[in-house]
């Protein structure tokens, strides 16, 4: 009978707490998260930023520096991708903070906020990361994330186009003023070569303007489709516990009725 007992005290707890588990998801409010993760783009994925970039480095003398050009690009993107500043602008301006703004300017920063935490990125290597957002409304974490991909991907093209047509501007003064001056047969250095300045003028006077084919990372995992908890799992959760206050109160009982009793 005891055992009987124990067994229905333990039906009724895991069910009774499955049940309101389940009943409780009904007043939960769900987060859905969308991740992807990435690595460095291929050479293909810079369009000529990356011949430009290469031509550059190898004008400067610095030889073999090409390959890292993927590596230095991505650094750069997961920078940008990390830093409050973008972060804070990108919601600001996103459809989905601008239909739940109010005119409660607290209630909004608080939400800003919450979407700026929600937003977060992991490296699981040097040269490999993931991103993900979590959102409390199903089907707009994943654009979300692939416009805030494309929006950083933005960024980093700007800073970093930036930074290479600077570069390039520099070098090309001190390569004209070399080649019109007539230095080309004159050598720096102890071991230095004559320098062809008329030849490297005339080739940075070949080249064509930087393009917009230009992607600072590369998909390893595309964006997946938001996830997050259903009623079953809650329910399952309710279980669970139930099954452990089920477990909890026999056992107890058991070491009262232990205590409660003579000794023979």
């Amino acid at each position: 009978m005891s055992y009987l007992k124990t067994l229905k005290t333990l039906v009724i707890s895991t069910a009774l707490c499955g049940a309101i588990g389940y009943a409780s998801s009904y007043w939960l409010n769900p987060e859905w998260k969308t991740e992807a993760e990435i690595t460095h783009p291929t050479r293909s994925e810079l369009g000529n930023y990356y011949s430009l970039l290469s031509m550059y480095q190898l004008m400067q003398g610095k030889n073999n520096a090409d390959s890292n050009v993927p590596e230095l690009v991505y650094q750069n993107f997961t920078e940008q991708l990390v830093s409050y500043n973008n972060l804070k602008d990108f919601w600001e301006n996103s459809t989905y903070y601008k239909q739940k703004i109010s005119e409660n300017t607290v209630k909004n920063a608080r939400l800003l906020n919450d979407l700026i935490k929600n937003t977060h990125f992991q490296p699981l290597s040097h040269n490999t990361g993931k991103i993900t957002i979590t959102l409390s409304e199903l089907g707009e974490s994943q654009a979300l994330l692939s416009s805030l991909l494309d929006n950083n991907n933005s960024i980093t093209r700007k800073v970093m186009y930036a930074d290479l047509i600077l570069q390039w501007k520099n070098l090309f003064t001190q390569v004209k003023t070399a080649a019109e001056l007539n230095l080309g047969n004159i050598s720096y250095g102890n071991n230095a070569a004559p320098q062809d300045w008329q030849g490297k003028l005339n080739m940075m006077k070949s080249v064509n303007p930087l393009d917009e084919n230009f992607t600072a990372f590369h998909f390893t995992k595309n964006p997946q489709q938001p996830e997050t908890k259903g009623r079953n799992s809650w329910g399952g959760i309710g279980a669970g516990i139930g099954l452990l206050l089920g477990l909890f109160a026999f056992l107890f009982r058991r070491k009262r009725k232990t205590i409660d009793s003579p000794l023979d």
